[in-house]
């Protein structure tokens, strides 16, 4: 048995690399949605910005992006774990080309080499749940889940692919800690893995909520030692987490009051959850009426009242959400971004929500046909997490890849039992062709909403997108004469600012990051001036030399407002002449774009 397992995994393994190969390859084709050269959109070309900076500079503490925003500069919400996985593999890259290229090349594959690490964390994660075989099937089901795909495609360097991996290892940790008797080894890793995911990105709080209600709710019902795991679990999460905060920040900045990175804020969270909790474990070993599950449910809404209401108190702007600092103004620009529309918003239902409907069914039906048994608390906790995440998903489309793996979980299970049931019926070929028939048609079923958005025009209108490729313009801006040698200050449309920064060593207003609102609400000011003399003072006192426009670019109606029909961004796509802005006759391949020179007073 355990050669067989062995062989399985070297097999499992194989399909893995020659899969992320696969990726590889079909981007330096061309033949991906991510055309060869370029990366997938401004966050790949940001990160890669953020990488390059910190190995020149050295200042790990500094995030400012001089360019962004200029001149006062931009600091992200992001932070350094995703840096240093990028440049783990360009600096021993650079031993054999530059640096840059390496960073590049290395941005090119880090994901796919991310996918890698995800099904063979997959194929652990879900064995107690769906034994070898089963763990053996789900990673062959993972690879055509598009909510997956979509932030681990060659050309994607994106933080994303990092948090759906620690994800996965979370859930493993999760499931053994449910199942085992307490183990405090288990208890630290799964708290050293959702601290490391909330370094990397506060939206892991989510899956910080889902464990300790499952644990909570064990502990109400049953009583047992998961106290003593919920206990171990968060002060694990607190202590890794103050050592992340250790890390990530200068001393002189520990105590900064930010929602939407990771700082005191939930230092001081899990903090007090520890306490709480240490209480509630002292009180459970003295107090004889602990013993009755309500009385435990009553002390158990006490502690979480009480925890609520010391986060008001303290940070009274928690309950805003991460954005509970970010402009209002905001809103309308994030309603351009992906993956913050809802899952029923357009051809996003079709591409991701059919499937995650199709799943939810069958986990629905497999639970009222007792072929899952929810008093097992290892499918009690992968209930509530799917129930959540792919709530969030209907919300939020970037929630959707977590709820995807959830939802496989019981898809394979029902699997493993048709292959199981055919076992015993069905004997050589006839047996093999059901089995790669079950199989196929869950295949079929992810594939199908991707499947109905190309073959009915459901897909995203082609004005939509840029006619013209942003690296030629680049290219343009940094070796046509008139640019060359020159460091220029351009207005631009927000999502095309990161891969203008990345390519040339000009600076830029607005990046479509909600810290850099006031960046943005400069841009929009300007392009929507309705006098030509309040247009040049904002232009003036910003210091732009170049103002570049696409007209046919998704994010182009952030400038142009239905109800004001003078303003600057109209005058100057329906060719009017501005006194002090003049035209710049660009090449034919750079057709779709218009640039205009602000001239000197």
């Amino acid at each position: 048995m355990i050669d067989k397992n062995r062989d399985d995994f070297f097999c499992y393994l194989a399909f893995s690399t020659c899969f992320a190969l696969a990726l590889v390859a079909w981007y330096l084709l061309g033949k991906a949605p991510i055309p060869a050269g370029d990366l997938g959109d401004s966050d790949c070309y940001m990160h890669l910005i953020r990488a390059s900076d910190l190995y020149e500079t050295g200042r790990w503490y500094d995030s400012v992006i001089e360019r962004s925003n200029a001149p006062y500069g931009d600091r992200l919400h992001w932070t350094r774990p995703f840096d240093l996985l990028l440049l783990a593999g360009a600096v021993p890259g650079s031993l054999l080309t530059s640096f840059s290229s390496s960073l590049f090349w290395w941005g090119v594959v880090i994901s796919p080499v991310i996918l890698i690490a995800l099904l063979v964390a997959l194929r652990w994660a879900a064995r107690p749940l769906l034994g070898e075989d089963g763990a053996s099937i789900i990673g062959f089901l993972l690879v055509v889940q598009v909510g997956v795909l979509v932030y681990l495609q060659a050309g994607r360097p994106d933080h994303h692919g990092l948090l759906l991996l620690l994800f996965v290892l979370w859930l493993g940790f999760v499931v053994r800690l449910i199942e085992r008797p307490f183990a405090p080894g288990l208890c630290a890793a799964a708290g050293a893995v959702s601290a490391l995911s909330m370094w990397t990105s506060i939206e892991s709080l989510v899956t910080v909520a889902v464990i300790l209600s499952v644990l909570g709710g064990l502990w109400i019902r049953y009583g047992g030692d998961s106290m003593k795991k919920t206990l171990c679990y968060s002060a694990s999460l607190f202590l890794f987490t103050c050592l992340a905060l250790a890390i990530e920040r200068p001393w002189s900045d520990l105590a900064a009051v930010e929602f939407d990175r990771l700082s005191i804020v939930y230092g001081v969270i899990f903090g007090l959850m520890t306490v709480l909790l240490l209480a509630l474990s002292l009180a459970a070993a003295r107090v004889q009426s602990l013993q009755r599950w309500q009385v435990r449910l009553s002390a158990g809404l006490a502690a979480g009242a009480i925890l609520a209401l010391a986060i008001w108190v303290i940070f009274p702007r928690f309950y805003g959400g991460p954005l509970a600092d970010v402009d209002p103004g905001m809103t309308r620009v994030l309603a351009f971004t992906q993956e913050l529309q809802s899952l029923l918003s357009g051809d996003l239902f079709w591409t991701f929500g059919l499937a995650m409907i199709g799943y939810g069914i069958i986990f629905l039906g497999l639970i009222s046909c007792r072929m899952i048994d929810l008093r097992d608390p290892r499918w009690m906790l992968v209930l509530v997490a799917a129930v959540v995440f792919t709530g969030l998903a209907f919300y939020e489309v970037r929630w959707a890849m977590y709820g995807q793996v959830l939802l496989l979980v019981p898809a394979v299970a029902l699997i493993t039992r048709l292959r199981t049931r055919l076992s015993s019926s069905q004997r050589g070929l006839r047996r093999l062709l059901a089995n790669i028939g079950i199989t196929a048609v869950f295949l079929l079923l992810a594939a199908s909403g991707p499947l109905i958005v190309k073959h009915t025009g459901k897909a995203e209108p082609p004005a939509a997108r840029a006619p013209s490729s942003v690296k030629a313009l680049c290219r343009y801006l940094t070796t046509d004469a008139q640019w060359q040698g020159r460091k220029l200050r351009i207005l631009a449309e927000i999502n095309y600012g990161a891969e203008i920064l990345y390519r040339t060593p000009h600076e830029v207003i607005a990046t479509i990051y909600h810290r850099n609102w006031q960046g943005i609400a400069d841009a929009c000011a300007i392009m929507g001036a309705q006098t030509d003399e309040e247009a040049q003072s904002r232009l003036r006192s910003r210091g732009i030399d170049l103002i570049l426009l696409s007209p046919g670019a998704s994010d182009s109606s952030l400038f142009a407002d239905p109800k004001q029909t003078s303003t600057l961004y109209n005058r100057l796509c329906d060719g009017e002449l501005v006194p002090w802005c003049r035209p710049v006759q660009l090449p034919d391949e750079l057709a779709s774009f218009r640039l205009f020179a602000i001239t000197p007073e």
